[in-house]
């Protein structure tokens, strides 16, 4: 359905603004009002109620004994408080604004209070904000912050969200137009992956050389960076299945539109694509959003970048009033489609754009941000800004080298117990790895030591099989036709519904072009066909020769054929032949594809579909809650782990009264899967006692603690060698901007180590300590000393930066491994990680054609040798950009 931009707004009831016009009788004031400079009326002429009105409004704000939330703050209230650079965000509203908010300066204020000036200056009515957000929790806390604000008129902001809410919101109202209907579902990654092991088996792709995810990660690259099936650059078809990638690309969005789902990746394309082929449903929204604001600009991918620019129009027709704020300093997503030269091009993108830099920070110490700003300084690629704080300079970082991970471990975790006597808030401590393999040793230790922990980024409430087998049966209900639902519970509980009843289910679907819900109702009702015959033409044909395939050879065969038919069933067979209008033997083929199931499986089948119809019929009955603890009971499910004898089976019970709790909370079914859906970054848990933090540098962003503790930073593991491998340049300054980010997660203590030696994939390895240290200023940082047991690895009352400038301290560990280790360090000259890159930088002596071994990728073909990279075409990973000097010749 076209929609005319002339014509009623489709806004027209949904987005009212629920906007409070009086207080508790007392009339207001035309001047009191949000009312618009442009192109809306507001209602300013209505009266306040009286008589009965005014007695049930007192009434209710009686019983509530709160205030009526109507009162926006004063110009003086919310700007109080605000550095120089932060009024200029703020008042800068109109034209495009790039605002370079570095960590801990107060971008959520100035954010909150960007948006409290535009409704205080009457230049918008809420509902005319666009404000997109990256994560869920920030949204929330935005929306609560502005709330505090100005009042009850947050409510009419329906348009702040994350980009997934807001585009998935957007195509509900347009879903024809991109092949949807307005109810499809949204398929999270394990659906996501369901439904490609299906296409791919159908497809005979080997399974276990080309895995599911290997084409979920492709598929998703092609999406983030808005690229249909038809698309693809074509010599990216090499990157899946010698070259069936974008055939797949295109079957698996072909089985979503059947389904009637989208994947996250779909919520952005299909809404630009929405955008670039109906001009008229473009427009609708640009005269809509008065104010775009969207947030942590640094982390939007290509997509994002094409969705918002189409949005901000090219400024002449409409003003492009457009805020986005970020950190190019934290662009630190590249590796799932982010791409950092978005910010960096604003003010190319947008001609007459204003760039606003935050730079007081408010969070951290003068040493930690000296040293922070010390690394970042070495990348070239980044916009520039230096932090500063108002704060003393504090304690300066503090630099350890140990033997080992175990030693790494429990050094840390013994500092941490010192602090927990010294009074500290555990929750005031965290532990920043780089990749979660290295967790193991601190989980270890410090559950040995009795310490508390949560491993933020674990397991999910929603990621949980119990979960997500209710999220499956409840989404079937209102969506039928959810193929990757309908298998995870087919046989949950064991129905005796096994693997082959779902092949013959998927191949009926697949010849039918109909879902598998469609394929199951259709093959559990007798089509009226004779068993017995559809065995004995069951058994002809496959004694049939290979290739016979003309209608009068099967007639033949037909007769001839050791178990021939009866003459009455020769004409039986032919006038259902007629029916479906098929030559015999595609009757015949067709007999055997859409043979009905039977036994207990057609038993236990016709059950399931017959409880699915009922359960669809009391959505609009019952209430949702109930409807669910219903469906747990007729199912069998919660039977199922009531009798189960395994350790987790209470608490698997107790997960699924928190789901009926929480369910109960939607105004309907629909809004409570559609919550689910999109919440992948659910709010991290809420603990009742003090723990430590163990998580990714990937997940600390946007939180803060007193302490961090920062280990393995060595060469290989931070940078990350395959961020090294892959992206050669690019991959390390993100890398850097990682350590960055690490950093300036620390108010007041900050602590960095590494290993001498490291255990990875089973092997030892010895290791150089990360350039990173290097960078870090010699005034900002100190050596721990090693205590008496291991001996010291730099010398006395010296810093450790300052000695790694000219070698490895001349003590030693006191064990025969660790002199073994120092020997072959001295005899290899490498005094720091500058000498052994100099070393590393030989000759690129590779030609096209060369076999070449990698320590990551195996053994592949030099396609290309350029300077000091060569692509490789690898024999297990396919082709891939290294750096030379890590490749050996066989």
């Amino acid at each position: 359905m076209m929609t005319d931009s002339n014509n009623i707004d489709p806004f027209d009831l949904d987005d009212f603004d629920p906007f409070p016009r009086f207080d508790a009788g007392k009339a207001v004031a035309k001047d009191d009002l949000f009312a618009p400079t442009h192109n809306v009326a507001p209602n300013a002429e209505l009266p306040a109620p009286s008589g009965l009105a005014q007695m049930a409004q007192q009434a209710a704000n009686h019983q509530s004994q709160a205030p009526v939330r109507n009162a926006i703050a004063t110009y003086d209230d919310y700007m109080s408080g605000l550095n120089e650079p932060q009024r200029q965000a703020v008042e800068a509203t109109e034209g495009p604004l790039l605002v370079l908010a570095g960590a801990g300066t107060g971008k959520t204020r100035v954010l909150t209070t960007r948006l409290t000036h535009i409704l205080a200056q009457h230049k918008a009515w809420p509902s005319q904000l666009l404000v997109v957000t990256f994560t869920n929790k920030a949204a929330r806390e935005m929306r609560q912050r502005i709330g505090a604000q100005i009042g009850d008129a947050v409510e009419g902001m329906q348009w702040l969200g994350t980009f997934h809410a807001v585009t998935a919101k957007i195509l509900r109202r347009h879903a024809e137009l991109v092949g949807l209907r307005s109810d499809f579902t949204i398929l999270d990654p394990d659906d996501q992956i369901r439904m490609l092991k299906t296409i791919i088996r159908a497809e005979n792709v080997d399974e276990k050389k080309w895995p599911a995810r290997a084409l979920a990660n492709s598929i998703d690259n092609w999406k983030n960076r808005g690229l249909q099936p038809n698309q693809v650059p074509a010599n990216e078809a090499h990157d899946y299945a010698d070259g069936k990638g974008i055939a797949l690309y295109q079957t698996y969005q072909n089985r979503l539109k059947i389904a009637n789902a989208a994947d996250f990746g779909d919520m952005l394309i299909e809404c630009l694509r929405l955008f670039q082929e109906n001009a008229d449903v473009l427009k609708i929204y640009q005269d809509r959003f008065k104010y775009i604001l969207i947030d942590e600009y640094q982390d939007t991918n290509v997509v994002q970048y094409l969705w918002l620019r189409l949005l901000a129009g090219n400024g002449k027709d409409r003003p492009q009033n457009v805020c986005c704020v970020g950190d190019d300093d934290q662009s630190i997503y590249g590796w799932r489609g982010a791409e950092v030269e978005n910010i960096l091009r604003f003010e190319r993108d947008f001609k007459g754009a204003k760039t606003v830099r935050l730079e007081q920070n408010y969070r951290s110490t003068g040493h930690i941000l000296a040293a922070a700003s010390g690394v970042i300084a070495h990348n070239s690629d980044r916009l520039g800004k230096t932090l500063y704080s108002k704060a003393e300079d504090g304690l300066k970082l503090v630099v350890k080298s140990v033997w080992d991970g175990e030693e790494e471990a429990r050094v840390i975790c013994e500092k941490i117990e010192d602090f927990r006597h010294e009074g500290v808030d555990l929750n005031e401590i965290a532990i920043l790895v780089r990749t979660s393999t290295l967790m193991r040793a601190f989980e270890d230790r410090l559950s040995i030591l009795g310490i508390p922990y949560r491993l933020v980024g674990g397991p999910k409430f929603y990621e949980r099989a119990e979960i997500r087998d209710v999220i499956a049966y409840l989404s079937l209900v209102q969506n039928h036709d959810n193929d990757i639902k309908f298998q995870r519970i087919i046989n949950v509980p064991k129905r005796g519904i096994g693997a082959s009843s779902l092949a013959k289910m998927q191949h009926f679907a697949r010849m039918n072009n109909i879902s598998l819900y469609a394929a199951a109702t259709q093959m559990t009702k007798d089509d009226g066909f004779p068993a017995a015959l559809r065995r004995k033409i069951k058994k002809i044909i496959n004694t049939l020769p290979y290739g016979m395939d003309k209608n009068i050879s099967f007639e033949t065969a037909l007769s001839d054929a050791k178990n021939k038919l009866k003459p009455n069933e020769i004409e039986q067979f032919k006038l259902y032949a007629g029916h479906k209008n098929m030559n015999l033997l595609a009757a015949a083929q067709d007999l055997m594809a859409n043979e009905p199931l039977t036994g207990k499986t057609k038993t236990e089948l016709t059950k399931l579909m017959q409880n699915f119809d009922r359960w669809s019929g009391f959505i609009t009955e019952m209430p949702h809650a109930e409807l669910a603890k219903l469906i747990f009971e007729e199912s069998g499910y919660n039977n199922m782990w009531q009798e189960a004898t395994t350790a987790d089976a209470a608490g698997r019970l107790e997960n699924l009264q928190e789901l009926v709790g929480q369910i109960g909370q939607f105004s309907s079914l629909g809004e409570f899967l559609e919550h689910i859906s999109l919440v992948m970054d659910v709010d991290e848990q809420k603990y009742n006692s003090e723990m430590v933090s163990l998580m990714t540098l990937h997940a600390v962003k946007g939180l803060e603690y007193e302490k961090i503790f920062l280990p393995a930073w060595e060469e290989g593991q931070f940078p990350h060698q395959r961020a090294l491998d892959e992206s050669g340049q690019a991959g390390l300054e993100e890398e850097r901007r990682l350590a960055y980010v690490g950093i300036t997660r620390a108010k007041k203590y900050c602590w960095i180590s590494f290993t001498a030696n490291r255990q990875v994939h089973g092997q030892w390895q010895n290791n150089l300590p990360s350039r990173f240290i290097d960078e870090i200023p010699l005034e900002t940082a100190e050596i721990e000393q090693a205590n008496n047991q291991y001996g010291n690895y730099a010398q006395q009352n010296t810093s450790y930066l300052d000695d790694h400038k000219t070698g490895y301290a001349s003590d030693s560990f006191n064990t025969p491994g660790w002199q073994r280790a120092q020997k072959a360090k001295q005899s290899s000259g490498y005094q720091n990680f500058k000498s052994a890159q100099k070393a590393r930088k030989v000759e690129n002596n590779f030609y096209t054609g060369e076999r070449v071994y990698h320590s990551k990728f195996g053994y592949g073909f030099v396609l290309a040798a350029d300077g000091s990279r060569c692509e490789i075409d690898f024999d297990d990973v396919g082709r891939k950009k290294v750096v030379a000097s890590f490749l050996e010749q066989t």
